[in-house]
């Protein structure tokens, strides 16, 4: 997963898969910083993905873009 944060507004986040209709976290990170992040962990047939952020940099989180790929 590469997660692109807005003018590095992403501070702490974690990646959740939905597997068999359950959330399955499968990253985590703390103290972000950059304008990729790069998120690597085994691969998995999901249904889909959600990013919760837990902390943030200024008032608001931004993200141009969130990319989920097998490498």
């Amino acid at each position: 997963v590469e997660v692109y944060p807005a003018q590095d507004s992403l501070k702490d986040y974690y990646v959740e898969l939905i597997v068999n209709g359950k959330f399955v976290k499968v990253a985590e990170v703390k103290d972000a910083a950059g304008a990729v992040q790069t998120l690597t962990f085994a691969p998995r047939r999901a249904e889909g993905l959600r990013l919760t952020v837990t902390a943030n940099r200024g008032r608001h989180t931004k993200l141009y873009e969130i990319k989920a790929f097998e490498k």
